[in-house]
């Protein structure tokens, strides 16, 4: 399984339904951009330190939020929501979350830099 893949898995158990779990990286369209997001997009691999067919995975995590009066309160509350989930992956640690604006809407975001350890299994 990739690592994208096993944090949107680990997010969909440990999440309410409410959240939107986008395991790509694309443009978010209208009806997503009415509820909280969270996109994994991986943004690098490499051989895993000391163990033989295990890789390092770096992955941004975007919690992002629709612009609403309540926006600032709600993104406080989601990123809080996904740091608590993303600390039931063992593999996974993140050193920080960093307040941004997302997309070319500017919706209010917080992006978590990830490292996953997966290990991954040749195709028969």
């Amino acid at each position: 399984m990739s690592a994208r893949k096993l944090i949107a898995e680990t997010l969909r158990e440990h999440l309410d339904r409410k959240y939107k779990i986008v395991d790509h990286p694309r443009d978010l369209d209208q009806i997503e951009a009415r509820k909280p997001v969270v996109q994994i997009i991986q943004t690098k691999l490499r051989p895993a330190p000391n163990k033989q067919g295990a890789y390092q995975a770096d992955l941004a995590v975007w919690v992002i939020e629709p612009k609403t009066i309540d926006a600032e309160d709600d993104l406080d509350d989601a990123m809080l929501d996904v740091a608590v989930a993303l600390d039931k992956l063992d593999s996974l640690t993140w050193d920080e979350a960093e307040r941004s604006l997302y997309g070319d809407a500017e919706q209010p975001a917080y992006r978590f830099q990830t490292t996953v350890i997966v290990v991954i299994e040749p195709k028969e």
